[in-house]
């Protein structure tokens, strides 16, 4: 969508440019063959994606995430970083610093669900450490036991 709707674009206001992100998204979705879906859309392969189902009202969203549910599904992941230079490694975005000890090696991260954090084990060793993710906020319920 950047590239093709945003980059090398100007629009004269607001209004219009949502309607050139809409323009572009019905061309994506509808009209231009993907080689992932073998030369069709993702609508002309799974019409069933054209609604969810359910209306979507912002106000709604806190009230619906089920954040156990997004544990569940983050610990059935596994993510791997280098340790940069300086110490420090990026999940999501956000930088954890864990040690110039470990610079250059590579940390295998896992999602421990009841502590809410990531637990990284440095390659060729036993030891984990854990990692509390930035981006959410802490509720009183999460273990404490998490280090940044």
């Amino acid at each position: 969508m950047t590239l093709q709707a945003l980059l090398g674009q100007s629009w004269a206001n607001q209004t219009a440019l949502w309607a050139g992100l809409d323009a572009r998204r019905t061309m994506l979705n509808h009209h231009i063959p993907s080689r992932v879906l073998h030369g069709q859309s993702p609508l002309q392969v799974y019409p069933q994606a054209i609604h969810s189902g359910r209306s979507y009202r912002p106000e709604w969203e806190a009230e619906m995430l089920d954040l156990s549910r997004v544990f569940q599904y983050l610990a059935g992941c596994r993510w791997f970083r280098q340790v940069k230079a300086n110490g420090r490694i990026a999940i999501g975005g956000y930088e954890y610093y864990v040690g110039t000890a470990l610079r250059g090696r590579t940390l295998e991260l896992n999602f421990d669900p009841l502590q809410v954090c990531f637990v990284a084990q440095p390659e060729g060793s036993e030891a984990t450490m854990t990692i509390r993710p930035k981006a959410w906020r802490k509720p009183t319920s999460w273990a404490s036991s998490c280090a940044y």
